[in-house]
């Protein structure tokens, strides 16, 4: 799992983040602007939405090759083990990686 490189221009805020166009996650029918005004509501930077957008996309392309019924706790488990173990990502950015989702 890639954490932390957007494999399109290294960072999100470079282009014009649109997670709803991504076909992989269509399955799970979420509703970003709900997203993105929980971020507002938890005083999260502006700076960052697309970063915690990111991380959460990731995370549901992570789990798109599961049916909604089959996702358990042990999946989200799985995930976040991992971004503790990637030695890439700074403290910071594995709390995003929790807040995102």
């Amino acid at each position: 799992m890639d954490f932390n490189r957007d494999h399109t221009t290294n960072s999100p805020s470079l282009r014009l983040y649109r997670p709803e166009q991504n076909p992989s996650i269509q399955q799970f029918n979420i509703n970003w602007d709900l997203f993105r005004n929980t971020l507002i509501k938890k005083k999260v930077p502006q700076k960052s939405h697309c970063w915690y957008t990111l991380r959460a996309e990731r995370f549901l392309a992570y789990l798109s090759k599961l049916h909604i019924s089959e996702i358990s706790g042990a999946h989200v488990r799985k995930y976040l083990q991992a971004a503790l173990k990637d030695s890439r990502l700074k403290d910071w950015q594995v709390r995003q990686v929790i807040g995102s989702i």
